[in-house]
């Protein structure tokens, strides 16, 4: 794959930018006005601040800093940053929807497992990219075949290969060399490196709540929003939860969750400050069950899981005393307050990158609801959501 980010991606931006090796590329529609790159580059570097470091590494300018890009930031720019902040900016917009499929495909590519049709469907989609890419860039014309080098031809022998040797993840060294770098993360200490990776505190099996610690009381507005919370996971009323949990109560609160077995770490904003030079990681994706037919007061609710986005404020443990009388056992319950995203009418966007301009309400989501980390690029006056865990479909073939 390092002949995608180290060699098919420079020339890509060589051929956008006009500066691929000595051709004419005057009245060719995929030149780029150097206003636009600039702009780009500079929205590029931005996106460095609300794109969490889980993402990887922190991509430059890839306008004024092409010098300091390497396989990994070509990575996150292409699979992450690029299909939003390249839409609209083409004179001729196939190039942008020919790009969209390269990155879907390379998408398919990193899949953990992949089926053998996903492989066909892979090897279908790089011929036709690769003819595509002839008739866009080469076009047939003999001045022009310096467009064509070999790493070109080289997609045609991806999905062959991963026919022949497993996905690419089980022989590419991207994924170790990450895990390396987060393991070294939690070393503190170089005599008792093994407690510093153990020291997690969590109530929930795939989930550890981290430092800082601390106690706190919670506001009328939010003991009344937990409360209502509870009442509906218990099904019980919210006077009942309310006689169990006063608002005077302290509760104990964490500013950090890592989900276990290599997953992402959250910050809780409301703890822990954001830097000038840190990356945001306080955005994240979480699920609710929500009423299909709610604005429908005489149809029988039938409840579907849908995707939100937000920014967590804290991790709350809530500890919630036994009531026998009112059929409710003593338990421990993790709740993160969230500002929920008010996300914009996606309806006719054609790369389904969620948008947003402000964040909305106040929820208190149950930990086992929180599904990743999110990023975000600041485009055109609002927020495009960088969503990893669902890109497949984000930067589905926008024909």
């Amino acid at each position: 794959m390092h002949l995608i980010w180290s060699n098919l991606i420079p020339n890509l931006v060589c051929l956008w930018t006009g500066n691929f090796k000595d051709l004419c590329h005057n009245n060719t529609g995929y030149v780029l006005a150097p206003t636009v790159w600039e702009a780009i580059g500079e929205a590029t570097a931005n996106a460095g601040n609300t794109i969490p470091a889980a993402f990887g590494s922190r991509v430059p300018n890839i306008a004024s800093e092409k010098a300091q890009m390497i396989a990994e930031t070509y990575s996150i720019w292409t699979l992450y940053i690029a299909p939003t902040l390249l839409k609209g900016r083409f004179t001729n917009p196939q190039y942008y929807k020919h790009f969209i499929k390269l990155v879907r495909l390379l998408n398919l590519c990193l899949q953990f497992e992949i089926t053998q049709d996903q492989v066909d469907e892979l090897e279908m989609g790089f011929n036709s990219w690769v003819e595509k890419y002839e008739e866009l860039y080469y076009n047939h014309d003999p001045m022009c075949v310096s467009t064509c080098p070999l790493t070109i031809h080289a997609l045609l022998h991806i999905a062959p290969t991963i026919r022949a040797m497993a996905p690419v993840w089980a022989y590419w060294a991207f994924p170790m060399e990450h895990y390396c770098g987060d393991l070294l993360c939690h070393i503190k200490s170089r005599r008792f490196p093994y407690p510093n990776i153990n020291k997690y505190v969590t109530s929930y099996p795939l989930h550890a709540l981290t430092p800082p610690k601390g106690s706190t009381t919670l506001s009328i507005s939010y003991w009344k929003i937990l409360t209502a919370t509870l009442a509906t996971r218990f099904s019980k009323p919210a006077s009942l939860i309310r006689k169990l949990i006063p608002q005077d109560i302290e509760f104990i609160q964490y500013g950090r969750m890592c989900h276990l077995e290599g997953g992402d770490t959250i910050q809780a904003r409301g703890m822990v400050s954001l830097k000038s030079d840190s990356r945001d990681m306080s955005y994240m994706q979480y699920q609710l069950e929500v009423d299909k037919f709610a604005h429908q007061r005489c149809q029988t609710p039938v409840f579907e899981l849908q995707d939100f986005f937000g920014q967590v404020l804290r991790f709350l443990v809530v500890q919630v005393p036994a009531s026998p009388k009112d059929d409710i056992e003593a338990d421990s319950y993790i709740y993160a307050i969230i500002k929920q995203a008010k996300i914009l009418d996606t309806a006719t966007n054609n790369h389904k990158v969620d948008y947003y301009k402000e964040l909305g309400p106040t929820e208190f989501v149950d930990l086992d609801q929180v599904k990743c980390l999110v990023g975000q690029i600041k485009d055109c006056g609002k927020w495009a959501i960088i969503d990893r865990s669902q890109l497949i479909t984000q930067v589905h073939n926008v024909d």
